[in-house]
């Protein structure tokens, strides 16, 4: 990919994740000794360039920006696996919020 390609890429997603639609930011996730949380002062919603098929380069028409947590958690799938992965989890999570509001 160019670095013109980078900046269309740049330019196209508004500031916000190709994925899941929240804004790229510099907020760093506090690193905490007592969970054994190993990423020290991790930035999780910095952006990251993502293959959309992964294993298929990174080429303009292959790649997106999401944030860095969104291609960690996507690492090496295709985004439809990741997207049934995240919806599945999001209706547990739900589920459970909705029982302790009761």
């Amino acid at each position: 990919m160019s670095e013109a390609e980078f900046v269309q890429l740049w330019t196209e997603s508004c500031g916000v994740c190709a994925i899941s639609g929240l804004p790229f930011s510099e907020e760093a996730e506090a690193y905490e000794p007592e969970t054994g949380y190993s990423r020290l002062s991790s930035r999780p919603w910095e952006p990251s360039l993502d293959q959309i098929n992964a294993g298929w380069g990174y080429s303009y028409s292959n790649s997106q920006l999401v944030c860095k947590c969104v291609n960690i958690g996507k690492s090496g799938y295709r985004t439809e696996t990741f997207e049934k992965w995240v919806c599945a989890t999001a209706e547990i999570i739900k589920s459970k919020y909705n029982d302790k509001r009761k």
